[in-house]
């Protein structure tokens, strides 16, 4: 059978129903090639109709503490210890590795990783982020 686009939900079911059948295939072979562009065919046509939202950032900080068991006083406390103020304001020099750095309007501005980044994409995001969590920290 010849691939080609999936344009239509018929054709989406049948694309999911060949790769099931498809799922043990072994690599270096014409059905794991045909595997291989099937899931490629699939992830494209879900991307238009079936996309997947990124998370709430509170919703991702509480899941992401729930499922290491650590509780919101544990990410305050870990926030405190690795934000030193006092080194980041007295030192001019840019080095790897800092938490934050000194902004001309007194906010502190914070490096997130990039897995973190993906999550909370605006400042305004992470500050409303922090603030819930500092206020159920408050509230429990």
């Amino acid at each position: 059978m010849l691939l080609k686009p999936i344009k239509t939900e018929t054709d989406y079911q049948k694309a999911l129903a060949e790769i099931e059948s498809l799922f043990d295939a072994q690599p270096n072979t014409p059905e794991y090639e045909r595997l291989d562009l099937l899931t490629t065919l699939v992830e494209a046509y879900e991307k238009i109709h079936y996309p997947i939202a990124p998370p709430d950032p509170i919703e991702a900080i509480l899941y992401y503490l729930n499922s290491r068991g650590l509780s919101i006083d544990a990410l305050q406390n870990d926030i405190e210890n690795k934000i030193n103020i006092t080194d980041i304001l007295e030192d001019n020099q840019a080095k790897p590795h800092h938490f934050a750095t000194p902004n001309s309007q007194t906010p502190i501005t914070v490096t997130l990783d990039p897995d973190v980044a993906a999550v909370f994409t605006t400042s305004e995001a992470v500050n409303h982020a922090l603030r819930t969590l500092l206020s159920n920290s408050k509230n429990s």
